[in-house]
């Protein structure tokens, strides 16, 4: 009994104990009770069944038609008039098949087998030395090389006031310094500096005089004074001491000058009397003069010269080098002039230190950068002039000497020079180097290239566009260093050559995972080796699991980055010589070059869908070896089995799966065999292949030639991201001759075909997913109304207690439900027989001679069915019909098929299901007597 039932059936029973036990408390009469209780009596589902429109040997559910029985009469009862019916059903493909010759054709040519060598420096900093030299030269403070001039005093005529001349030519020879050679010009003015100008004056009182020298006052001693032409005088009026100077007698004064100019025509202006003519005036300038600035006349006469020697020429981008050979590139000289007029420079020279040569080999080349003859240049006061000189071929040292010459531009006039003026020269240039002898000290340098990535069928043009491999050797033979300095660490890297997940970072082939070989002091990891060290020769080998290419514009990008030894110190042990022109070696190859996909841009080429079992180019039909088979015996039995079946409008539909990702075109023979029959389904329209197609002579029939009329051929559209497509084309009386082809009903057939890559973008991976397959839509044409029927088990001990002779039972209301879902897209009545324990008939319901109607599917636009319709109906049950319902063992279900007099027909598939399931909702009240 089921649950519900049971729980429903014991409560009410409980109930009815509860209920006497309660009255016999209470002293009521002892006569047997009677005790109605209304309750539901269900059998909440007494069967279901699947049935499946078209069943074999392999159906799981129970077929409408089935086409293992030996004739069809048992299954259909007919009367009264339809319409047709089209069945569909659909046969097996070809078999699975894979076209990996596609991806082998593709990547025909595809190899990495290559050698590479080339410079490793020229392209980096170390070839382009930045030379930076400046300096700057002053004249400094001038001196005067110190004076003693005696001058007789005479004696004054008139006044006391006695003028002396005084020119500073006198006591100032044109300066000479290291900058400025003035010989033969003439002092005009000088300006002496802040501090230590001392003159010591004395005078003489000759002793042969009687007479004392007073400054004209009585009991004042004389006075000096310096008076400049022009402008305040440098010395006001000094006494010679306090009182006046006795004959015989001889006095000095020392003043101080600093800060004070000196003109041209400076005078010493004495307040003196009593004076003879052997009285003496002595100047002294002991120590010497000192001036800031002084005016010459004669400027023809000046000389400067702003050289230096032993410059260090250091390099910005390079290490501790002791000589470059320069390969090209200028010298830029800046003349900057400070001085106070504009100056002509007549010599500029620079040439090497000649100790800076001493660690450098005696066929160094000179560095000999001069001006020509007649190249002087003018530089105006407070501006700047500059030189370029061709290094090409020189030698430059680590240090240099720099000679430059000149003198005022203009030769009349005068010229005023002045202690902090002078001359500042720079030289910059970035010359190309072709043989750098140096202490390298961890220069990087780096260099990229291609290697050729060309297969024969396949660009590689898009961005993303890649070839995958299996698991690979990568062989790096013989790289050489020939250069003249060897490596602590030195890397090759692919950016085009990526492994699966190299960072373990959860990306496929990403650009961190480019191929990186390193050859480095402390190899650990599984791409490191040891250092390549001077005239170094390695041989590498790499096992990598998969590799993906990413050529760009057909070539693969490799970089290549060292980083030099550095050297211990600035010995001539230890120093280098490096050639920008020396040359890296290598020679690259991989094996086991078997590609796995590839995606890029492929010339049109054609593919065997079925084996060239002879591989001689033609693809033989009634071979069995190199044309596929698919038994249609079903089909012929199936028609031969139904009588008046008729074959209207066939049509065959032709299929591909595939995840090939390119527009193709198949091209197929499609055999059909009969007894000894044979024919062929021959394309019409698009489907046609043109008489002039040359693919007609790739397929034959027993050796001979079949002829492009016997093909078929349809186009299938790639699908994205690699994955499976289904591209289908329905071969009809319009674009074919199917009609002919299925009513010859073959029970087999035959089909060799070929696939055509258009050309364009291909993208393809192992294993090519290329299945053929062949499904045909046959009409059933059904004269009459077609019934079924099947005897189904029930489960009825839900319903026992109605038949419980203990127990009186009054039925207030019972249905029987019946719910369905049908995906077949035609009508159904439906009858049910209640089969009693022998066999027999108890009822029939419904009992008033109608019918259930289940309704049909929906239909879609092709008249098949996209979903089932699911409905409940419910049948109202009398008494009768429910007590024979309870002594039920089996429910008989005929079930007639009602095809649509109005409309278009329908199409049923093969697989079309239609669900029933019964149960039943019964109201009663029992009443037990005790």
């Amino acid at each position: 009994m089921p649950a519900p039932y049971r729980r429903t059936w014991l409560g009410g029973l409980l109930s009815a104990l509860l209920l006497a036990g309660g009255l016999a408390g209470c002293d009521l009469p002892t006569g047997p009770p009677s005790i109605n209780t209304n309750t539901t009596v269900n059998a909440p589902l007494i069967a279901e069944n699947t049935f499946v429109f078209l069943g074999g040997p392999k159906s799981t559910n129970a077929p409408l038609i089935d086409t293992t029985r030996a004739g069809i009469g048992s299954l259909f009862g007919v009367s009264g008039s339809g319409r047709t019916v089209i069945l569909e059903q659909e046969v097996q493909s070809f078999g699975s098949g894979t076209l990996n010759g596609t991806l082998e054709k593709a990547a025909h040519g595809m190899q990495i087998d290559t050698s590479f060598s080339g410079p490793i420096v020229q392209d980096n900093p170390i070839a382009r030395q930045d030379i930076n030299l400046s300096y700057e030269r002053t004249p400094g403070t001038f001196e005067s090389p110190g004076h003693v001039d005696s001058t007789p005093v005479p004696a004054p005529s008139r006044e006391t006031e006695l003028e002396i001349p005084f020119p500073v030519s006198t006591i100032f020879d044109p300066p000479t310094t290291e900058v400025v050679n003035a010989e033969g010009a003439t002092v005009k003015s000088v300006t002496l500096t802040g501090r230590g100008n001392d003159i010591t004056f004395t005078l003489t009182n000759n002793k042969q005089t009687n007479t004392p020298l007073t400054s004209g006052t009585s009991g004042d001693a004389p006075e000096i004074a310096i008076r400049n032409e022009n402008g305040p005088d440098p010395l006001p009026f000094t006494a010679f001491g306090k009182t006046p100077l006795p004959p015989g007698k001889t006095r000095s004064i020392t003043v101080d000058v600093s800060d004070k100019r000196l003109g041209t025509e400076s005078t010493i202006v004495l307040h003196i009397d009593g004076s003879g003519r052997d009285d003496e005036l002595t100047i002294d300038t002991h120590p010497h003069l000192r001036y800031d600035t002084v005016t010459l006349s004669n400027p023809s006469t000046v000389r400067v010269r702003a050289s230096a020697t032993g410059l260090n020429t250091p390099a910005r981008t390079a290490s501790r080098f002791a000589g470059l050979h320069v390969a090209g590139g200028p010298l830029n000289v800046r003349v900057e002039n400070d001085f106070a007029f504009p100056l002509a420079i007549d010599r500029l020279r620079i040439e090497n230190t000649p100790d800076a040569l001493d660690l450098l080999p005696s066929d160094f080349p000179a560095l000999d950068l001069s001006m020509g003859e007649r190249s002087s240049f003018s530089v105006q006061a407070g501006a700047s002039a500059t030189r370029s000189f061709k290094m090409a071929g020189s030698g430059m040292a680590r240090r240099v000497d720099v000679i430059l010459e000149g003198r005022p531009a203009s030769s009349s006039g005068t010229v005023t020079l002045h202690a902090g003026d002078g001359l500042r020269t720079v030289a910059q240039g970035d010359p190309a180097i072709s043989t750098m002898h140096f202490w390298p000290e961890g220069e990087e340098v780096r260099t990229t290239g291609t290697l050729p990535f060309s297969p024969e069928r396949v660009s590689f043009e898009q961005d993303g566009d890649f070839v995958e491999m299996a698991a690979s050797t990568v062989r790096l033979q013989k790289l050489t260093n020939n250069l003249g300095v060897g490596f602590d660490s030195f890397t090759l890297s692919y950016p085009g050559i990526r492994l699966p997940d190299a960072n373990d970072d959860g990306q496929q082939y990403a650009p961190g995972d480019s191929l990186f070989i390193s050859l480095v002091d402390d190899p650990s990891g599984r791409f490191e080796f040891a250092p390549l060290r001077r005239s170094d020769t390695r041989n590498v080998e790499v096992s990598i699991p998969s590799l993906r290419f990413f050529p760009t514009n057909n070539a693969l990008r490799f970089r290549l980055h060292g980083t030099l030894g550095t050297a211990p110190d600035t010995t001539k042990e230890h120093l280098r010589v490096l050639r920008v022109n020396e040359e890296l070696s290598a020679s690259l190859s991989i094996d086991q070059f078997e590609v796995e996909a590839l995606q890029g841009t492929v010339a049109p080429f054609t593919m065997d869908v079925t084996p060239d079992a002879n591989d001689n180019g033609r693809l033989d039909v009634a071979d069995t070896a190199e044309a596929q088979a698919v038994s249609l015996q079903r089909l012929q039995g199936f028609a031969q089995q139904i009588d008046d079946l008729q074959l209207q409008g066939s049509a065959l539909t032709l299929s591909v799966e595939t995840d090939l990702g390119a527009n193709t075109r198949l091209y197929g023979a499609l055999m059909g065999r009969s007894a000894d029959e044979s024919h062929f389904l021959k394309g019409k329209g698009p489907q046609q292949v043109a008489a002039s197609d040359s693919i007609g002579n790739d397929f034959e029939r027993a050796g001979t030639p079949l002829g492009a009329e016997n093909l078929v051929q349809f186009d299938v559209e790639s699908g994205t991201d690699g994955q499976p497509v289904t591209r289908s084309v329905t071969l009809t009386d319009e674009n074919s001759n199917v009609n002919n082809f299925i009513s010859q009903l073959p029970t087999h057939l035959r089909f060799a075909g070929k696939n055509q890559v258009k050309g364009g973008h291909l993208h393809v991976r192992k294993p090519v997913r290329f299945n053929v397959g062949v499904g045909f839509s046959v009409p059933l044409a059904f004269t009459d109304r077609v019934s079924y029927r099947d005897t189904l088990d029930a489960d009825l001990s839900g319903l026992a207690a109605l038949t419980d002779p203990t127990q009186r039972v009054t039925i207030s209301s019972a249905q029987l439900q019946v719910e369905y879902a049908n995906s077949i897209p035609l009508d159904f009545d439906a009858t049910v027989h209640v089969v009693g324990e022998k066999g027999r008939s108890l009822v029939s319901l419904p009992s008033d001679g109608e019918s259930l109607t289940l309704k049909a599917a929906r239909k879609t636009t092709n008249e098949s069915s996209p979903s089932p319709r699911n409905e409940t109906l419910n049948l109202t049950l009398s008494s009768d019909e429910v007590h024979s319902l309870a002594r039920g063992h089996k429910l008989q279900l005929q079930l007639t098929m009602s095809p649509q007099n109005e409309g278009a027909a329908v199409r049923i598939r093969a697989d079309d299901t239609i669900r029933l399931s019964f149960s039943t909702d019964i109201e009663a009240s029992v009443q037990t007597g005790i």
